[in-house]
């Protein structure tokens, strides 16, 4: 795990080490998530155990992390509209959880249209831009008005 990884390099004294998110897993690769790809060293690819290096030595961790896809609008944007729709925009920008749930809270039907989007969220965040970035594995929360009797 990059973590791991990261902590063996401090212990060892170094102190410039970046980590590299490879961004290349789809939700179904969860158990790849933060697995450490390569280590990247200016100079050779292989380092010897009888090699010293300075602690000041750029190192790179190169991990494995989740595919990051971008909003095809903003929360603002999708309140009021069709619920069908925004599941089909979500879905078309690559997110591959999107679940839909009824809020039943419309009485008289009077102040919103039954079907239309009461509240979205992406891994539980509530307010989101257009084009804003989430790993490809959150899950998009559609809640659409719908009768409170049913």
């Amino acid at each position: 795990m990059v973590g791991e990884v990261h902590g063996i390099l401090e212990d060892a004294g170094f102190s410039r080490i970046t980590d590299e998110a490879l961004c290349d897993l789809s939700a179904s690769d969860a158990d790849h998530a933060n697995l450490v790809n390569r280590v990247k060293l200016i100079g050779p690819d292989e380092f010897p155990d009888s090699w010293r290096y300075p602690s000041n030595l750029p190192i790179t961790i190169e991990y494995h992390s989740f595919k990051l896809v971008r909003t095809p609008m903003s929360a603002r944007e999708a309140r009021e509209e069709p619920y069908e729709v925004i599941v089909e925009r979500f879905e078309d920008a690559g997110f591959e959880s999107v679940e839909v749930e009824p809020a039943r809270d419309l009485i008289l039907g009077v102040l919103h249209k039954e079907g239309t989007v009461a509240t979205i969220s992406i891994g539980g965040n509530r307010k989101f831009a257009s084009d804003e970035e989430f790993e490809v594995c959150d899950t998009v929360l559609i809640r659409y008005h719908s009768s409170a009797f049913d």
